[in-house]
């Protein structure tokens, strides 16, 4: 068994850490709309602790709750009624066996247009004192540390960076020490009132802001060094944020493995404390290079842990090929339900309490499974650790289902990371797997399943428009089997995410392309579209809010728009108007009176994330 070297302890201030791995805040909108910790918060970060990781840093955790903006569904630090449950979080990570700091958080002009060049002398001291406030909270709860949020650009952030920092005071951007004033004086009052052998200090810092006369590593590692002196017992180190472009602070799949690693090295050159490294850190040998080589003491993972949450025990035991990987998909950041799965890798993220573990009654019983999308597979996983006896029939040369064109795209290629995790569980767990077999209800029947689960996917959506014959399938344009001519104009129909993909697509091989939404453009879409549609209209993309396709002639595309109707030429038609279940083996195997289970597309078209989750809470629920 290999032996890690973030798997060995550390010390940080009066601290020791099991290991070096830490999860590191992210807002996660669990908590309630006032600001109080529930039950559904602690279970989500427990997974993580009882997962083996070191020390727990929930984020974001409001030091001022009347601020203009503050991120929804996030714990408030700013009242003692919210006592009971950080105490209550705070008790259950320890008893999982994790350390805990709580994150003083406040966001500034972030969603606002208000200023810090603004703020009086006055204002100022009052923000100090409710940073001070919402520690000595987070020390009476019973927290081992807090983290001094001063990353992406939030409000301690916004005075250490020239950027947004133009005040001509002593709290100006004019030098590295007045920059840092702000957090310095209250890291001090911190530092000098409530730390002790059993409470540190930490701080989370951008190693760079990745905006025109933002913060640099050389300003952020001299900062450091201030700060240190203030107390800061090990500091996190990440870049970008809310003034920047998402995509600065988060990986959406066009970043390398560690591509922020670089700034956590430049600064612990500088200080004496532990540094922590950020930057899509997920394969288990890169994060223990990176802390041989000396680029960081410890690996601050924050959606890593969300896809896996037990991603230091599986180091630990020798079972790393049993680690789901975060795909950097990004749907993590969009908020959803209680009961609904928060992640596309893990379908039990922020609803753990819904997991009933592995239930081994499966007795060997034969279960056919139909389709080897994310349903299918995630639904063959769950059976054959109940202890099913499983085959996965599908009619292609490979499993992964429409991942595998998902992935075509520039930047989407982690999606495949998807399908070679249930490769190895296919491996492992002995599951039978039957490629290119497009099975028929009469073949399954005669093996006399106990269940069968169909994961047959989706058919595209043809809408009744005249001329729509001429148009050609999206999933054809995303498989390579339609030619993009250099100068051909090419017009999408649909303005979904597969729809902007494919037209990002074909407008980097070089045709000129257009694509037609019916409906107005959305500001409220989720993150994934808005990201897609910014990379298309990067690229060249023409994207037409507002037009209802009224027809396809042989040269163009009729549409119809509040200001009239209007042609839009057209050499190639691409149809990415929807889906459709494809559900007739379904039916067929309910007419033999099977026990039948409609998983992903083939019940409703879904996403990876709902998928996933359809396949597993279908396996778990079988009796």
């Amino acid at each position: 068994m290999r032996k890690y070297s973030f798997l060995e302890p550390i010390t940080v201030g009066h601290m020791t850490l099991k290991n070096r791995v830490v999860m590191t805040a992210m807002a996660r909108h669990i908590a309630t709309a006032d600001g109080f910790i529930t039950e559904r918060y602690c279970r989500h970060y427990r997974a993580a602790a009882e997962g083996g990781t070191a020390l727990i840093i929930p984020g974001i955790m409001a030091v001022d709750s009347t601020w203009p903006y503050i991120s929804n569904n996030q714990p408030w630090l700013d009242d003692d009624k919210f006592l009971p449950g950080l105490t209550r979080f705070a008790a259950e990570m320890h008893a999982a066996g994790a350390k805990v700091a709580y994150q003083l958080w406040c966001s500034g002009l972030a969603g606002t247009t208000r200023s810090i060049d603004d703020f009086t002398l006055a204002d100022i001291a009052r923000l100090q004192q409710k940073y001070l406030e919402a520690a000595r909270r987070c020390k009476q709860a019973g927290a081992d540390a807090v983290e001094f949020h001063i990353a992406h650009t939030y409000l301690p952030g916004q005075f250490l960076s020239p950027a947004w920092n133009h005040r001509k005071d002593q709290y100006g951007a004019d030098c590295v020490e007045n920059a840092t004033r702000f957090s310095v004086e209250c890291m001090e009052q911190i530092r000098d009132k409530l730390c002790d052998a059993h409470f540190d200090l930490l701080v989370k810092i951008n190693g760079a802001d990745f905006v025109t006369g933002g913060v640099t590593p050389q300003w952020s590692a001299a900062a450091c060094s201030l700060l240190e002196q203030a107390g800061a017992a090990m500091f996190t180190v990440n870049g970008g944020g809310a003034l920047a472009k998402i995509t600065d602070m988060s990986d959406d799949g066009h970043r390398p493995e560690g591509w922020k690693v670089y700034l956590a090295e430049e600064i612990r050159k500088q200080v004496h404390v532990p540094v922590a490294a950020c930057g899509s850190i997920r394969h288990y040998d890169y994060a223990d290079r990176i802390i041989r080589e000396g680029k960081c003491d410890l690996i601050a993972i924050a959606r890593g842990l969300f896809a896996e949450p037990a991603w230091v025990q599986k180091a630990a035991e020798g079972r790393e090929d049993e680690a789901r990987r975060c795909i950097s998909c990004m749907f993590c950041f969009t908020s959803v339900p209680e009961g609904v799965a928060g992640c596309s890798v893990n379908p039990y993220a922020k609803r753990e309490k819904d997991d009933p573990g592995v239930v081994k009654n499966g007795a060997g019983r034969r279960v056919a499974v139909v389709g080897a999308g994310p349903a299918g597979l995630e639904a063959a996983y769950r059976l054959a650790l109940r202890g099913f006896d499983v085959t996965i029939y599908e009619k292609d040369s490979a499993i992964g289902g429409l991942t595998r064109l998902a992935a075509v795209p520039d930047g989407k290629q982690k999606l495949l990371w998807l399908a070679d995790y249930y490769a190895r569980q296919i491996s492992r767990l002995g599951i039978h797997l039957a490629l290119g077999r497009a099975v028929s209800a009469e073949e399954i029947a005669a093996t006399h399943p106990y269940a069968v689960f169909v994961a047959t996917g989706s058919q595209e959506l043809t809408p009744p428009i005249d001329g729509i014959a001429r148009a050609k399938s999206v999933r054809a344009l995303l498989r390579g089997e339609i030619a993009c001519k250099p100068g051909a104009r090419m017009v999408v129909l649909g303005g979904g995410l597969t729809g902007l993909e494919a037209a990002r697509l074909a407008q980097t091989q070089g045709c000129a392309v257009t694509v037609l939404e019916m409906l107005p453009e959305n500001p409220g879409a989720n993150l994934e579209t808005k990201l897609a549609l910014g990379y298309a209209r990067t690229a060249g993309v023409s994207v037409r809010y507002g037009h209802k396709v009224l027809a396809v002639t042989p040269d163009a595309v009729l549409a119809e728009t509040n200001d009239g109707d209007c042609t839009v030429d057209a050499d190639e038609v691409i149809l990415a108007m929807g889906l459709r279940p494809d559900n007739a083996l379904a039916q067929q195997l309910e007419q033999k009176q099977l026990r039948v289970y409609r998983i992903g597309d083939c019940d409703h078209a879904v996403k990876i994330s709902s998928a996933v989750q359809s396949g597993c809470d279908a396996a778990q629920a079988l009796q």
